[in-house]
């Protein structure tokens, strides 16, 4: 065979896969479990979950579940490090409840059509605590 047939061959083969791989990485792709319809409206409700320990320190609950209802709609999570949690919701007014160990609380929201955001920070109370102001003595 000839010389210049296989350094030309050569090179075609290297373009043709560097085409391939490159349309293939710089491709959007679309996330799993996506619908087709894109969500424009609602927002991210989210802020962390804290409580007071046996030593009066206040610190994130991790694992406490967060529940948004309404009766149309329902989404569950569960906060994470240092008790930070987010969940996205159409908008629409809901109920969260809060669960940690044997703890529940509940909040009423409103969401806006175009919200983008929702903060809610939650303390847990603990009623057999009690709160020591440590800032006013």
């Amino acid at each position: 065979m000839n010389k210049r047939f296989l350094l030309g061959a050569g090179t075609l083969l290297v373009t043709l896969m560097f085409a391939t791989f490159t349309a293939s990485a710089v491709a959007y792709k679309l996330p799993p479990c996506y619908g087709g319809t894109p969500i424009r409206y609602g927002g991210w409700v989210y802020g962390q979950v804290t409580y007071q320990s046996a030593r009066f320190i206040i610190q994130g609950a991790v694992w406490a579940q967060i529940t948004i209802s309404n009766d149309t709609y329902t989404a569950i999570t569960t906060t994470k490090q240092e008790g930070w949690y987010r969940v996205y919701v159409p908008p629409g007014d809901y109920t969260l409840t809060v669960k940690y160990a044997q703890y529940t609380q509940s909040y009423q929201l409103h969401i806006n059509v175009d919200q983008i955001k929702y903060l809610l920070n939650i303390y847990i109370q603990r009623p057999e605590m009690g709160f020591k102001d440590w800032l006013a003595s």
